[in-house]
């Protein structure tokens, strides 16, 4: 069974440890990507579901003419859609409703003596929190990943460091439940539950043995 939580994760995982240029094109890498596009095609999440309707206008760093909506998704791949939050206009803002309302309690707490009215009535922008939550995320992310096994040339020292910042690393992992669910519900704010029958009869996920995989990949490269 899988989320849009499981989405987030495969995505974290994808652009910390697989898609730098010196991977990117490994076995590992290629069966992630496709693992993470089937979730996200099984999620509406992917330039398959643009709104041909809305109208943008973008400007990109070094050009001197604005480029139309077609013109800068043509340019994407279906995971720089995601990261950039482009899916998010492609949806009715009213989906986001309770999540808006959710942001506008906990702000009101935080901020009741400085905040006025008119302020807590503006519209909440989800495309501002989403795009902070989730490079926020893929930070802690990559800051958070435990080590594992013995090193060779056995050393008490980096040993017993390493298991000091595992501590605070177990922490940060325990610390990101609040983020994950609300960048959940950024991605799928019915909170679909999708069967890995359904992943792989309808949106061809690979169910495949990703540790066997590494592990030959990491034999044939380390």
């Amino acid at each position: 069974m899988m989320t849009a939580k499981d989405l987030l994760h495969k995505l974290l995982e994808y652009r910390n440890d697989w898609a730098a240029r010196e991977r990117v094109q490994s076995k590992p890498a290629r069966i992630r990507l496709a693992q993470l596009e089937a979730l996200q095609e099984a999620f509406g999440l992917t330039k398959q579901h643009v709104n041909m309707l809305v109208r943008v206008k973008y400007s990109l760093e070094g050009r001197r003419t604005e480029l139309d909506r077609a013109q800068y998704l043509n340019g994407l791949t279906n995971v720089d859609y995601l990261v950039q939050g482009e899916f998010l206009r492609d949806r009715p803002k009213e989906c986001y409703n309770a999540l808006a309302e959710r942001a506008r309690v906990r702000v009101q707490a935080v901020y009741e003596n400085r905040a006025s009215a008119e302020q807590m009535a503006r519209p909440v922008n989800i495309s501002w929190l989403y795009n902070y939550l989730l490079h926020y995320r893929q930070d802690l992310y990559a800051v958070a990943q435990p080590e594992h096994g013995m090193l060779e040339g056995f050393s008490v020292g980096l040993l017993y460091g390493q298991e000091l910042a595992n501590t605070v690393k177990h922490t940060i992992q325990q610390s990101t439940v609040e983020i994950d669910e609300v960048l959940g519900l950024i991605l799928d704010p019915s909170q679909r539950v999708v069967t890995m029958g359904q992943l792989v009869s309808a949106y061809r996920y690979p169910d495949v043995n990703l540790e066997d995989i590494d592990l030959t990949w990491r034999m044939n490269n380390y």
